[in-house]
């Protein structure tokens, strides 16, 4: 296990990447992070953590890997929002697959290890708890584009883990709205939601994942693995779970059909991970949802 080195985390103000570069300096890690639309908090003003960059310019990726020369690269810079993917494609491929690839081969010239966040939308969802042998299938342009990029990953010739996950969640920035978001901010407003009784996932907490990744990050690990909340549930429980925990009112949960929803890309049924392998060979491991919805509330108070 790696116990001291230079990271470089793309996406680093996302929902995900900010509990990254906190993460690592929390372990005394070397920490350098990329943003693009979204300025980095303002407890990073005076450090120099954060730069610009467009990970779809690949003579920038590649200038600011070679100007780090990070040891280990995590690239968690994606378009996520599943619908506009849908509407908005070539910017969607952009990123999500070309980006993905820029990143690759900028590491593949330096002998740099990646990490490349994936995401459980390239099945299906026919059968759910899908392993990391399993065949993808992806049903939507988000997922078709993720698919991609961890095929130009793994075809790129840099060392390489790929870390696929589920409906990651936790607190954010406005910018960055996540279902479990979206509920308690719907319900403290007293607004009725919509959620679907048909749509199971694996809920997977940032910070958990953060923990995860960067134990994945010091072991170097190799391959593919599921990195997710250790609980598959339905969207409507774990909204009603989220209910119990912060205390909110349940009625104001309206129970439907995925086809009843106002959606323009289609989702998998069930898109639910088995993470048996991180439970294995990680030290942090993945969480249930009841520890995850606890730690979410405890993180809460502390803002």
């Amino acid at each position: 296990m790696v116990d001291t080195m230079r990271i470089l985390i793309t996406g680093g103000t996302g929902l995900l990447g900010y509990k990254l570069v906190t993460g690592c300096l929390r372990q005394g890690l070397e920490v350098h992070a990329t943003y693009l639309s979204h300025l980095p908090p303002q407890e990073f003003e005076d450090k120099e953590v954060f730069l610009k960059l467009n990970i779809t310019d690949a003579h920038s990726t590649g200038a600011v890997i070679a100007k780090i020369r990070p040891e280990i690269v995590i690239n968690a810079a994606a378009m996520l929002n599943t619908d506009l993917c849908e509407v908005e494609r070539e910017a969607a491929w952009k990123v999500n697959a070309e980006g993905a690839k820029n990143v690759a081969e900028a590491c593949s010239k330096s002998d740099i290890y990646m990490i490349h966040l994936s995401t459980s939308y390239i099945f299906d969802g026919k059968k759910g708890q899908y392993n990391e042998e399993a065949i993808p299938s992806p049903i939507n342009h988000y997922g078709y584009t993720k698919l991609k990029g961890e095929e130009f990953v793994k075809n790129s010739g840099c060392e390489f883990c790929i870390v696929r996950t589920d409906v990651v969640f936790g607190w954010e920035r406005p910018h960055r709205p996540n279902f479990a978001m979206w509920v308690i901010r719907s319900l403290e407003k007293k607004e009725q939601i919509k959620i679907a009784t048909d749509q199971y996932n694996s809920p997977t907490l940032n910070t958990s994942l953060a923990d995860m990744i960067i134990e994945t990050a010091r072991k170097k690990l190799e391959g593919v693995i599921n990195l997710a909340g250790s609980t598959r549930i339905s969207r409507l429980d774990f909204a009603n779970k989220i209910c119990e925990v912060f205390s909110m009112d349940k009625k104001l949960i309206r129970p439907v059909k995925s086809d009843e929803m106002d959606l323009k890309a289609r989702r998998p049924r069930d898109s639910s991970l088995n993470v048996k392998k991180a439970q294995m060979i990680l030290s942090d491991k993945p969480i249930s949802i009841d520890d995850a919805l606890k730690t979410l509330k405890r993180e809460r108070k502390s803002i």
